[in-house]
């Protein structure tokens, strides 16, 4: 403790001389972040598009989620729309080395999680895994990062390495909802051992961007056959499908991935 009181000045001078040689600027807008903020500058977290449980868009999620009883339950903050400040952020994160983007939407996640009394039910938190060739490509999880923001909130740890992607399946970005299912189908599996990490425990299973829900349901299920008493599924956002069909999806780098 002592040590620590000692470099703690030093610390917060090389903070506020890394913060004048790199000021740190919104991932969406580009303006100079104002102190205390990090990612998303105030204007353009207000301006991305929140959805709550009492939106028709959030009960059909749930709805899709929940109909195999592989989920329990949804957690989501954001409605994702094509060109808007979300998506931008998203690819950030996905293909721009931005790995802050995700912990500032996991924080987002975790606040709602507080608020409505979920995290006291969470016994430890899953990032929706990439395939190792995907992951060494992007050098990061973005699940996982989002992960990382949410854990506080939660007072769970995040776990990797129990549930693995086993196929490296195609982009799903142009895929229709039967397409998708398909090709998520026996892409994933628990790491043998680590089935007593989940066996009887309250699983959160995170996501960036929930469409159909195929590759959430494909995991939940095998985490619900290694033991898993109860999963409930966390996404930055949903997509509002009805914009994304008739060949309005995002571009190949665009979300949902």
């Amino acid at each position: 403790m002592m040590i620590q009181s000692l470099f703690a000045p030093a610390r917060c001078a090389l903070e506020t001389l890394v913060r004048l040689l790199f000021p740190p600027l919104c991932y969406s807008c580009g303006v100079l972040l104002p102190p205390r903020c990090h990612a998303v500058c105030p204007e353009c977290h207000r301006a991305i598009e929140r959805v709550f449980p009492s939106d028709p868009l959030f009960t059909v999620a749930s709805e899709r989620l929940c109909a195999d009883c592989s989920v329990d339950a949804l957690v989501t903050v954001f409605r994702f729309t094509q060109g808007r400040e979300l998506e931008r952020l998203l690819h950030q994160l996905k293909y721009g080395n931005a790995p802050g983007i995700g912990v500032w939407l996991g924080e987002q996640v975790g606040r709602i999680l507080a608020s409505n009394g979920e995290c006291r039910r969470i016994d430890c938190i899953l990032p929706m895994p990439l395939h190792p060739v995907k992951q060494r490509e992007r050098g990061y999880n973005q699940s996982g990062m989002i992960a990382r923001g949410i854990s506080p909130a939660v007072g769970a740890r995040v776990y990797t390495g129990i549930v693995r992607r086993i196929r490296h399946t195609a982009s799903q970005t142009r895929l229709g909802c039967d397409a998708r299912r398909a090709n998520v189908e026996g892409a994933f599996a628990v790491a043998p051992g680590r089935m007593r990490d989940i066996a009887r425990r309250s699983v959160l299973l995170v996501d960036d961007v929930i469409t159909t829900g195929a590759t959430m349901r494909s995991c939940a299920r095998v985490l619900r056959s290694a033991g898993a008493s109860r999963i409930v599924a966390a996404s930055a956002a949903i997509a509002d499908l009805d914009r994304l069909r008739g060949g309005d999806f995002p571009s190949e780098k665009g979300i949902p991935g």
